[in-house]
């Protein structure tokens, strides 16, 4: 059971990272696929709902800021 809920995470986020990864640049799809790796080599299984949650926050921090740049310059 847990290893099927991991698994939808583990796809969730790769799904998350390529749709919305098109407005980011290669870098931050390089630090986001080596997040997951860590968060799901390294944490317990309580952590990794934690880790996924910072870094779908970082992503939209992330997307939020590239926007307001975007605006600022036009």
């Amino acid at each position: 059971m847990v290893l099927l809920i991991e698994t939808f995470i583990v796809i969730a986020m790769i799904y998350f990272i390529y749709s919305a990864g098109f407005e980011l640049n290669i870098m931050n799809k390089v630090i986001a696929v080596t997040a997951l790796v860590i968060i799901f080599l390294v944490m317990p299984v309580t952590m990794k709902a934690l880790g996924v949650i910072l870094l779908m926050m970082y992503f939209f921090i992330n997307m939020v800021l590239v926007d307001e740049m975007d605006n600022e310059s036009v």
